[in-house]
């Protein structure tokens, strides 16, 4: 789906086209249109993005130790 500044376009997570995702803040999926992404730490299911939302300071990366 692409949007230009001169047409009316809305994106909604009804569209194919895009995947949409509930994070909790610790960056695992609460809700999504995928069941089996459920619990999982969404990194492992787009690590692209969520490098994204680290750089941008939405969430922050910290290590630990076991």
């Amino acid at each position: 789906m692409q949007c230009t500044g001169s047409s009316y376009c809305r994106k909604t997570c009804a569209s194919d086209e895009l995947d949409c995702y509930i994070l909790d803040n610790n960056g695992f999926v609460l809700l999504s249109e995928r069941s089996e992404h459920t619990g999982k730490f969404f990194g492992q299911i787009d690590g692209t993005i969520m490098d994204s939302l680290v750089q941008d300071r939405i969430f922050r990366r910290i290590s630990l130790m076991d």
